[in-house]
């Protein structure tokens, strides 16, 4: 059997336009089409993002400049960079124990580890997940000539 195209409809996102000269991008598991023209050469000033994993677009976007064109581009890394502190304000639900240690035994004395507070956690490099999809850059280089 050849291989086919299929698309599970999402009714709160309308489809995209067809379009061309238009940018994408890949970051983890979502597909981003940014801009363009239709095929009547009008400006599509737009963000569409599809999910690779449902087979569905799972948000559009206005994006209030003509992006896309021929002098453009848009890329994205394989890893992202993780911020510590994005734990502390975003704990996981699966995460059973914590982070870090409170400075007390579970009798709730006093121990000689060194305080939570005093440590600096630096940044690191990690997969992208749905929570933190890595960013995505984009560079338009557009030319207005005047006659």
């Amino acid at each position: 059997m050849p291989p086919s195209w299929s698309l599970n409809e999402n009714p709160a996102i309308p489809l995209p336009k067809p379009r061309y000269a238009h940018l994408s991008s890949v970051s983890g598991n979502r597909l981003f089409i940014i801009g363009g023209q239709d095929l009547d050469s009008v400006w599509l000033d737009d963000v569409y993002i599809y999910d690779l994993n449902s087979r569905t677009w799972v948000l559009k976007r206005d994006y209030p400049r003509h992006c896309g064109t021929y002098r453009s581009v848009a890329v994205s890394a394989g890893l992202r960079v993780h911020q510590p502190q994005d734990d502390a304000r975003n704990p996981s639900p699966a995460r059973v124990k914590p982070l870090f240690h409170t400075g007390k035994s579970p009798s709730g004395a006093p121990t000689s580890q060194t305080s939570r507070d005093s440590l600096i956690h630096l940044p690191y490099s990690t997969p992208p997940t749905d929570e933190f999809p890595n960013e995505i850059y984009l560079y338009s280089n557009y030319n207005v000539s005047k006659n």
